[in-house]
């Protein structure tokens, strides 16, 4: 949160890998935060790639993505189609099915950013942009913008499609630095 208000943000979404947990620790510390907007998530590894849910406070336990966007509407939470160009099948059907298509991911080279963000104008869905961040200092480097003041102003917004987005990609730098951060973490859990 620090490292979001530093950068002049009010408002960001943790999405973990296949877990809540990160979303829901945002909430918590955002609460008394006057003006910030948390918003809980995860980013699931489905069985034909990747795909973000947003408004989300429970556990998903499926992998296979049409239970995942079942789920998701049950209980009301906004889908978004991740880093499409990466690791996905079957990409023009699946994208017509999610709310949202990351057409900006940060940690995405440019040319897939580029046919995500075809992608997306081409099926007239709402765009995002994520800074996909694994480190604090990742935090920014790609931004939705969007006009509200609340939680459900952020939901209407991407709902609709009135999101703009902005940044650029991380340099191949980044994620060395960001891949040896969690290295360095994992073996000091271990000891």
């Amino acid at each position: 949160i620090r490292a979001a208000l530093r950068k002049g943000l009010n408002c960001i979404a943790v999405t973990d890998h296949d877990t809540v947990k990160g979303g829901l620790e945002l909430v918590r510390e955002a609460r008394g935060l006057q003006g910030f907007i948390a918003i809980p998530g995860v980013e699931l590894k489905t069985n034909i790639g990747d795909v973000i849910l947003l408004f989300v406070e429970e556990e998903v336990k499926t992998r296979s993505f049409n239970e995942v966007l079942d789920h998701a509407k049950s209980i009301d939470a906004l889908t978004i189609l991740a880093h499409p160009y990466r690791k996905h099948v079957m990409i023009e059907d699946v994208a017509k099915r999610v709310h949202a298509i990351e057409a900006l991911n940060a940690r995405t080279d440019r040319p897939a950013n580029l046919k995500a963000y075809a992608l997306a104008s081409r099926l007239g869905k709402t765009m995002t942009a994520g800074s996909d961040a694994h480190v604090a200092f990742e935090i920014g480097k790609a931004v939705t913008i969007i006009n509200g003041s609340t939680i459900e102003d952020v939901r209407k917004a991407l709902i609709k499609g009135a999101t703009q987005i902005a940044g650029s990609e991380s340099s191949p730098i980044v994620h060395a630095f960001s891949f040896a951060s969690k290295l360095v973490k994992s073996v000091l859990k271990k000891i």
